[in-house]
């Protein structure tokens, strides 16, 4: 449908293509200058409309004649009511009766109507006063390309000389051509859907102008579920970003995501490439099933947090977050945490336009854990066995001997970190991508090469690398064919494979390990004694046990030393996802207007597998040594195998295949100019198949059925209506609550289109409020809980079976049972309420949004805690018992200016505060024992329970005359251990009667972030600030405890000790404890680590406020700097050449001092990476 052209800003609705990615050849009369005339002069026309806006009197024009208009929204008010009726009337004769009255004049030049206001008469010239003769007045031509922010050319863009009806249009590759007064004259480029943007020529004879999109663009669509809306008729809460704004120096996508949308919650965990996800969530968390991620859809099929990271920026189109019930009710099931909305691009009408994009950058870890000297180690460990009453594990010459620098080998003074790891890594990332079409077949093909490389050093005697490599491939085809005017085929294709390798315990535990481990016991690595010299294998350091008592003898190693570990082999993996798409979208409006029809079906296959190879090291120890001389003997302590073996991990393999379809019907029409009408029918049926199950149930397909609808009203762009429903199916429960129906309702209200409404300073006010139910059958564990209908027995269980004969050497397997069938297992339900408002000031330069939610989420899976023992049964029953209560506020701010020179500014900031309390939790009666602040009614879900402690005690005395606690006081805990509150004043400690919810919830109540960006000329700025506040976590004492070993036992679910490697360890030494610590010298109850210890003290482990700490704060999170040589280069093939600059995790501010506080209670993962990082962007 033909458009009118707009001067100034966008303006309301023409029936135009919101995307403005197809673009069109307007002005092809305009070179048939004759005709042109001609056909200005006599065109005649019927009109019949009676109180119509302008705006909709000119379409009308438009869609009956070859006009087109330009216009100055910002002059112009095009909501005027107009009414005309004539029969054969000349074009001339109908502009006249439109603008009569009115300072409003109309000029026509060929086919282009110019609309503007009339200029203020000009006062008599007073004598003596020269008037310049216009045809004297010199001419300056300015030509120049106008571009979207990818570098795709605009066609049909407007070029206006400021204060003049002198402009004119892009043409079809987005090139123009203009004549203006002077060098100093300005420029007004608008383009519909984006930010009008003024710039001053300079006596620049060529410019090259970038278009930002306009986020409140009153004529903008956006992607919903499953279609896209019109975005003055949404009244959901959702959120949308910008591509361009979620690129940063990372290959991992979900790293981008904190602070940059409203209402979401992200933060990261560790810096490892290949486990660097992070994790986030819609409006934080209304539930504690442990299944609260939300739905991520990518070109509207399901995929996983792992493919999400993988997308690349420049392949987005469109990334929204839908978090209300009008939003999110329609995908019933998957929706109730909310959906993650990303469509990839599509080709557009015109030639190939050619985007490169190339990055190299360098890694550090933005925080590394600070670890006393190793004099400082062994001083203060003998302290630690001195106050435990035992004898001191290093003798004063061996601390002498390694503080005067001794031979090493004897003496080992060890940076595990500078061992271990390198001080920087560099990673190169690579984007080809290229678009274009024809009339008929439109594409968008893309490429990208991730490189991303660990700091986890390399033993050049290994034939292998054993440092973390990770290579990401990624292959996009999106195809759109006009099969007949009416039917479109879209074909997607896409394919990404992760080729990793790396330690065989990963960087997490590696760096784990260097943290755990002496650095005084044993060396890295042995310079070989004079027997040993030639060896063809590396000799890794070890020793006997402490003090000797615990050696292993000289055929094990009774040390874990991590550089073995690290060095002795790799892993590999590779994970594959390969997605089919095909599509078909057939207009149906020969039957009835307005009404079409879609079909969509989707096969996508993941397949993982891993493969470890591993030799067996040689470790030795210091046999004999003298330390006048220097020289050392070694002994070997474990022969081991230079040949790589293959270890296969078949359990870690993965092979499953998604089949999905997706057929809807949609209607959109308008009723007597003023009542637009529109619904949606859709039916989807998704099947996934594992083909790696270890059981008959999870062999069998699983199915999910889904009938969805929608509905939407509005009266004259003022008020809106709108309701959903889902009904959805569901395998996982018994045929009487396999169904849900889940509906939603919606209303909004447009207050400055009200005719009273009239602001100099307000340009848009929106009212907006939803309520509804949204289903959700990710509940339990969706792998061994899938059918809860169905018991789980096992009737060849050894556990269950009996022995008998005369030497009861016979037997026979029993029967178990693991899980019992409950037909009465059913959805979890999200009921939602949510009431927005949208304030746009200042002609939109300033855009708020602001949302309040509710989610009672109730028929919550829980385990049953009623039941007694004696009833026998041989496991746990599950039901839907428990319901959570969230409330919270997200809002949006958005900055967007341009300057008459050229320099134009942005700014966002988000905000989102979200809280949670369980309102119905089975639990104990704990008001009827007298311990009602066990209850977690009332209290965060991520609120962990411990003891209050209330300091250190002073010495043994006390410890004795206090509450028993754990262990026997003066014995197993005494002076300078921890002190807890007795809570129920029973004179003893016990997690029944004194734990409480303690500190805040480990996922932050509040997530903020805030940016600036800006440009002048061809340089762009632009730095941005992420935050998290109200959150908590807590500081492992064992893991991070001095001395002592925290390998095995208890602790050993992360470092897995390794066949020929040693047991023992001793943890390191944090500075932080060795500057603030509780000793006989120095009895501060309130010091940071209790009485020192070379074993663990179970007094001083317990989940307590001792160990609780603010895991709030602001981080710098990116700054980056750009320049763009395209004008520089004068050659016109060129649309962008952009050299930037960034960093990434420049700067934080926290309380907490220890560890980057992003990795809360994970401070000894693998670090966070700061990092600088070079690109550019060439676009053809």
């Amino acid at each position: 449908m033909k458009k009118p052209i707009i001067l100034g800003r966008p303006m309301i609705a023409f029936k135009y293509d919101l995307k403005m990615k197809i673009t069109t050849i307007l002005l092809i009369a305009v070179f048939f200058q004759i005709n042109a005339s001609t056909y200005s002069q006599n065109t005649r026309i019927s009109l019949d409309f009676t109180q119509v806006t302008l705006g909709d009197a000119l379409d009308e024009i438009e869609s009956l004649t070859e006009f087109k208009f330009f216009i100055d929204t910002k002059r112009i008010n095009v909501d005027r009511r107009v009414t005309f009726k004539g029969k054969n009337v000349r074009i001339s004769r109908i502009l006249k009766r439109l603008f009569h009255g009115t300072d409003i004049v109309y000029e026509i030049f060929n086919k282009q109507i110019i609309l503007r206001r009339e200029a203020p008469k000009i006062a008599p010239i007073s004598k003596g006063v020269q008037l310049q003769d216009i045809r004297n007045v010199p001419q300056f031509t300015i030509s120049g390309t106008i571009t979207d922010d990818q570098g795709v050319p605009l066609a049909g863009a407007n070029v206006l000389e400021k204060g003049t009806v002198n402009g004119t249009l892009t043409d079809f590759d987005g090139n123009f051509t203009l004549n203006v007064a002077d060098g100093n004259a300005i420029l007004v480029f608008s383009y519909l859907g984006f930010a009008t943007r003024e710039v001053g020529i300079n006596n620049r004879t060529s410019l090259t102008i970038n278009m930002q999109e306009d986020a409140a663009g009153l004529d903008e669509v956006v992607v919903v579920g499953f279609g896209t809306q019109k975005k003055e008729a949404v009244v959901g809460a959702m959120t949308s970003i910008k591509p361009a704004e979620l690129k940063i120096p990372s290959s991992n996508l979900t790293t981008a995501l904190a602070g940059r949308l409203s209402g979401v919650v992200s933060f990261q965990t560790s810096g490892e490439p290949g486990e660097d996800n992070a994790q986030f969530f819609v409006r934080g968390v209304a539930s504690f099933n442990g299944q609260n991620g939300p739905l991520i859809l990518i070109d509207g099929v399901e995929l996983t947090a792992d493919d999400l990271a993988r997308l690349q920026p420049d392949d987005i189109e469109s990334f929204s977050v839908l978090k209300d019930p009008t939003t999110t009710a329609i995908y019933g099931a998957r929706g109730a945490n909310g959906i993650i909305l990303v469509t990839t691009k599509t080709g557009v009408k015109g030639k190939p336009v050619i985007n490169f994009r190339v990055e190299n950058s360098y890694s550090a870890p933005v925080q590394i854990v600070d670890l006393a000297d190793p004099i400082t180690h062994m001083r203060l460990q003998n302290e630690a066995d001195r106050t435990r009453g035992r004898f001191p594990s290093f003798t004063e010459e061996k601390i002498a001997s390694t503080e005067r620098g001794l031979n090493p080998n004897i003496y080992p003074a060890i940076n595990w970190f500078d061992e271990l790891f390198q001080d920087f890594s560099i990673s190169r990332r690579v984007n080809l991508n290229v678009r274009g079409g024809g009339d008929k077949v439109r594409y968008y093909v893309a490429g990208s090469i991730n490189n991303d490389e660990g700091i986890l050093k390399v033993n050049k005697e290994n034939s292998f690398s054993n440092n973390i490599k990770l290579n990401r491939f990624l292959l996009r085809s999106n195809v759109n064919v006009d099969l007949h005017e009416n039917t479109e085929m879209i074909v997607r294709l896409h394919s990404t494979i992760d080729d990793y390798r790396g330690p065989l315990q990963g960087g997490n535990n590696i760096y784990n390990a260097a943290v755990r481990t002496s650095p005084v016991r044993f060396p890295a690595v042995f310079e070989p004694d004079p027997s040993l010299e030639g060896v063809p294998h590396i000799l890794f350091g070890n020793d006997q046990g402490p003090r000797l008592g615990t050696s292993n003898g000289n055929n094990l190693a009774a040390w874990f030393n991590p550089y073995a570990e690290l060095q002795r082999g790799y892993r590999d993996y590779r994970r594959q996802l390969n997605l089919v798409q095909l599509e078909f979208k057939q207009d149906l409006s020969s039957i009835l207007t307005g009404l079409s029809a879609r079909f969509l079906g989707n096969f996508n296959n993941t397949s993982y597998f891993e493969n470890r190879r591993s030799y067996l090291p040689y470790f030795y120890r210091v046999l004999n040594s003298d330390s006048n001389t220097g020289e050392y003997q070694l002994a070997r302590t474990v022969e081991g195998n230079e040949s790589l073996e293959l270890e296969r991990r078949f359990e870690d393999s993965v092979n499953n295949s998604v089949i999905y379809m997706e057929a809807a019907v949609n209607y959109y029409n308008t009723f007597n100019e003023k009542h637009n009408v529109s619904g949606l029918l859709v039916f989807t049926a998704r099947e996934f198949l594992d083909g790696n199950a270890g059981t008959v149930q999870l062999s069998l397909p699983s199915r999910n059925l889904t009938l969805a609808g929608r509905y939407n009203y509005d009266y004259d762009n003022r008020y809106f209506l709108e309701t959903n429903f889902g009904y959805n199916g569901s395998e996982r429960f018994a045929k009487s609550n396999r169904f849900g129906f889940f509906p939603s309702f919606g209303a909004g209200w447009l207050v400055s289109n009200e005719k009273f409404f009239k602001s100099k300073v307000i340009s848009r006010l929106k009212l907006r409020a939803s309520y509804g139910w949204v289903g959700n059958d990710r509940i339990g564990n969706t792998r061994s809980d899938r059918f809860f209908y169905l018991s789980e027995v096992n009737i060849d269980s050894p556990g269950r079976g009996y022995t008998f004969g005369t030497e009861f050497s016979e037997g026979i397997n029993g029967v178990s049972i693991s899980r019992y069938a409950n037909p009465e297992v059913t959805w979890e339900t999200s009921e939602k309420a949510n009431i927005g408002v949208e304030l746009n000031l200042f002609d939109d330069a300033v855009q708020l949004r602001t949302d309040i939610f509710q989610d009672k989420r109730s028929n919550i899976l829980q385990t049953r805690t009623d039941i007694p023992t004696t009833l026998g049964l041989q496991t746990t029953i599950q039901t839907n018992v428990g319901e959570v209560t969230q409330k919270g506020i997200d809002a949006s701010l958005d900055i967007n200016h341009s300057f008459n020179n050229g320099a134009w500014l942005q700014g966002r900031a988000t905000f989102v505060y979200s809280d949670n309390e369980f309102t119905v939790f089975e639990e104990p009666n704990y008001d009827g024992v007298g311990t009602p602040w066990r209850s977690n009614i009332g209290n965060n879900v991520n609120v962990r329970q411990g003891f209050i402690a209330e300091r250190l005690f002073v010495d043994d005395e006390e410890a004795l005359n206090s509450p028993i606690q754990f262990g026997t006081p003066g014995v197993d805990y005494g002076g300078g251990d921890i002190k807890y509150k007795d809570l129920n004043g029973d004179g003893q400690i016990t997690f029944e009667a004194d734990a409480a919810p303690i500190g805040k919830p480990t996922i932050p109540k509040i997530t903020y972030g805030f940016g600036l960006s800006g440009g002048f000329k061809n340089f762009d700025l632009s730095c941005f600030f992420q935050g998290l506040a109200e959150t908590s976590f807590f500081i492992d004492p064992v893991r991070t405890g001095p001395f002592i070993n925290s390998l095995v036992g208890q602790q050993n679910d992360d470092i897995i000790v390794s066949t020929g490697n040693g047991l023992l360890s001793e943890n390191g030494l944090l500075q932080a404890y060795a500057d603030s610590h509780w000793s006989e010298e120095n009895r501060d109850v309130y010091a940071l680590w209790p009485r020192l210890s070379t074993e663990i003290v179970q007094n001083n482990v317990q989940s307590s406020t001792w160990w609780l700490r603010d895991g709030s704060f602001l981080r710098l999170k990116q700054v980056e700097l750009g320049y763009d040589l395209a004008d520089a280069l004068n050659n016109d093939s060129v649309q962008r050449f952009r050299i930037y600059l960034s960093g990434t995790n420049l700067v934080t501010w926290s309380k907490f001092k220890m560890w980057d506080p992003e990795l809360g209670g994970r401070g000894l993962n693998y670090p966070l990476q700061r990092v600088f990082n070079l690109g550019i962007q060439l676009g053809f």
